[in-house]
Formats: C-alpha cells, sequence, structure tokens
C-alpha cells in the first residue's frame, strides 16, 4: 500500500503519542520532528519543503472553524505549492529514468561500435559508414548525458 508522507507522519504521531488522537498541531509538531525518508537523497530541500508545506496545511487546516477568505486562498495555494512540489519530485524521477536509458544506450553503441571496429572486412565501405555513424551516435549520447547533469 502506497501512503504519502502526509499520511506516513500522521501515523507516526499516532504511535508516537501511544496511540492517542492528537490535534492537528500535535501532528504538524511530530511531522517536523520524525524524518521520514521516501528516497529523495538528491533533492533535501524539496523534501524539507514538502513536509514544511504539507505540517503548514495542517495547521491551516486546524484553522477550518474560521470562515476566512485569506485562510481559504492560503489553504488553497498551499495545497497547490504541495501539488508542485509533487511534480516536481515526479519530474526528477523520470529525469533518472531517462538518465539511465541514455547510459545503456551508450553501452550497447560501444559495444556496437567495438563490433564494427574488430570486423575483418569492409563490406564495401559499408562497415566503415556504420562506423563512423555510431561513433555519432555515441558523441550525441554523450552531449545529450552532459546535459542531464
Amino acid at each position: 500500500m502506497k501512503m504519502s508522507k502526509k499520511t506516513v507522519a500522521a501515523l507516526a504521531a499516532v504511535v508516537v503519542f501511544g496511540g492517542m488522537t492528537v490535534g492537528a498541531p500535535m501532528q504538524a509538531q511530530a511531522h517536523a520532528l520524525i524524518h521520514i525518508d521516501l528516497g529523495h537523497h538528491d533533492h533535501p530541500e524539496l523534501d524539507r519543503a514538502l513536509g514544511n508545506l504539507e505540517s503548514a496545511q495542517i495547521d491551516l487546516q486546524s484553522r477550518s472553524h474560521h470562515a476566512d477568505s485569506h485562510l481559504d486562498k492560503a489553504r488553497d495555494l498551499t495545497s497547490h505549492a504541495i501539488d508542485q512540489v509533487q511534480q516536481a519530485f515526479s519530474s526528477v524521477h523520470r529525469s533518472a529514468n531517462a538518465h539511465a536509458r541514455l547510459e545503456d544506450a551508450l553501452t550497447k553503441l560501444q559495444s556496437a561500435r567495438d563490433d564494427l571496429s574488430n570486423a575483418k572486412h569492409e563490406f564495401d565501405g559499408h562497415r566503415q559508414k556504420a562506423l563512423d555513424l555510431t561513433n555519432h551516435a555515441i558523441d550525441e549520447v554523450n552531449q545529450a548525458l552532459n546535459h542531464h547533469h
């Protein structure tokens, strides 16, 4: 079962407080104290920002009995900010997957280059042309990898 960081933090707060149901301010404090690592090692600032936004959202929701257009707008804006940070994490994940695929392609291109280089015949110039094109493809993939860093 997949849970959001907010849900995990709320469950952790219940565990920390001995199964007692605690109010939103206590949950926000527990969330801030208990670091739940979801694998965002390369982007700790975004991870902390998400935790702070979720804590702020809990605080704003605890004020829900107040009918105030400013609070309503703050809740909406905080929710949108959380969505944007989550999309940033999704983007990072997609980029990491693309990077891994580029590295796999580079390895295969290099193997093909080695095979073409070691071939014993010219095949009417087609082997050399394939080798030249493969080297060009390797250069392009290397440039793409450098661009992703």
